[in-house]
């Protein structure tokens, strides 16, 4: 546990953003055509987002805070610390 609850949270661990997505997903029950309608992005995008195949853009993210009403900036920041330690290539 921390020390001290201001202090920023920084895991030493990395998850995909469309690994948090997968888990929005499914506590959710929706499938990748539902997600693409939602958000207005198309099917495809959605499935390599899942994939680790592309990273969560500023777009990108606008359209998942619409989805789900989860802030672009979360997403974006979940972009950025899976980028830090290793992610997208």
């Amino acid at each position: 546990m921390r020390e001290n609850m201001n202090d920023p949270f920084t895991p030493d661990w990395r998850i995909a953003p469309g690994d948090l997505l997968a888990d929005i997903m499914s506590e959710l029950s929706l499938d990748v055509s539902v997600v693409a309608r939602r958000s207005r992005l198309p099917t495809a995008t959605v499935r390599k987002i899942l994939k680790a195949e592309i990273p969560i853009t500023p777009q990108i993210a606008e359209q998942l805070d619409l989805a789900f009403g989860i802030s672009a900036e979360y997403w974006l920041n979940a972009q950025k610390h899976y980028d830090d330690i290793g992610g997208i290539k």
